[in-house]
């Protein structure tokens, strides 16, 4: 769809005090930037991870000539950068520029997830992106440990839409690996049928090579459901403060140790949970964040205003 220029939105959006770019490769923005430069608004850009270290790596010669001639300049100019985790401020170093950090917020449900004895679900919920998801290596440390999965009764659902054939990779390799009576690969979910999902899982997993911050694990804790993180999440550093989950290299006999381990241990599980939810309520809450963002935009315009004021002496 085309973007509207500025000057034809509706009051009081053709005169804003401040504008957030969400992502930062979609040329379009690139006009846009620059005709907020030309009327003094100042701007934000959130990445929400492209400019890490790991991103950076995808399709590199495309990024390095993009960044040469179009988007360097649209990151300098932008009075900060908005990234949501520190680990992901510090993956992004090379980008040196003023920034802040706040993360995604979460409503922050009355009922938590169900725990039972019956077994052990584990959920994955995101795109089939098998790459950035690290869904290869869920694949393979799956395979290491199937026979002991089914002794625990435990099962891994997936939960997402297909990418550049993701679902049939996914469905090739339970084929391949023999994991049919252990992992089920199903459509995406949301609303109703996604809490439902939520309320029946008792740990939940998400192996990236490279995040920003994920929401679907953030939901997860709000359920009060303990996670299997690898460090391309950029949550480890609060997962383990918390001790609201479990540490994994992308390493599939690690993963796979891990993902043992933590089926095995039921009191881990719900004392981990309730630590995850905790994690939640304190950090991610809607009201938070919203308090936090709205007070970094609130400085940046006072800055902006007394430069301005200064420029105009």
């Amino acid at each position: 769809s085309e973007y509207k220029p500025i000057d034809e939105l509706d009051e009081p959006y053709n005169n804003p005090d401040i504008v957030v770019f969400h992502g930062v490769y979609i040329t379009k923005y690139i006009h846009i930037y620059k005709k907020l430069l030309k009327r003094n608004i100042p701007y934000i850009i959130v990445p929400r991870v492209s400019l890490t270290l790991g991103a950076q790596k995808q399709k590199r010669l495309k990024k390095i000539f993009g960044n040469a001639l179009l988007f360097n300049r649209f990151i300098n100019n932008a009075s900060s950068i908005h990234y949501l985790t520190n680990n992901e401020m510090k993956l992004s170093s090379a980008f040196r520029q003023k920034h802040f950090i706040v993360g995604n917020g979460v409503h922050i449900p009355q009922a938590y997830a169900k725990k039972t004895d019956k077994g052990r679900n584990i959920t994955f919920i995101g795109r089939y992106d098998i790459n950035h998801k690290g869904l290869d290596i869920l694949m393979e440390s799956l395979h290491y440990v199937k026979k002991e999965l089914n002794q625990y009764n435990s099962t891994i659902g997936l939960f997402g839409s297909d990418y550049d054939g993701g679902q049939n990779y996914l469905e090739n390799k339970i084929s391949e690996y023999g994991l049919e009576d252990i992992c089920t690969v199903h459509s995406p979910v949301f609303g109703e049928p996604k809490r439902k999902v939520l309320m029946d899982t008792d740990i939940f997993i998400c192996p990236s090579r490279f995040e920003g911050h994920p929401m679907a694990v953030i939901e997860a804790m709000a359920y009060g459901i303990p996670c299997i993180l690898t460090d391309g999440t950029n949550m480890l550093d609060v997962l383990e403060i918390y001790d609201a989950g479990w540490t994994a290299t992308l390493d599939a006999r690690d993963l796979a140790q891990v993902i043992l381990s933590a089926v095995g241990d039921k009191d881990a599980i719900y004392a981990k949970g309730q630590n995850a939810r905790r994690l939640a309520e304190e950090n991610y809450s809607w009201e938070q964040i919203a308090e936090q963002t709205v007070g970094y935009y609130s400085q940046l315009l006072e800055t902006h205003v007394s430069h301005s004021a200064m420029a105009d002496i």
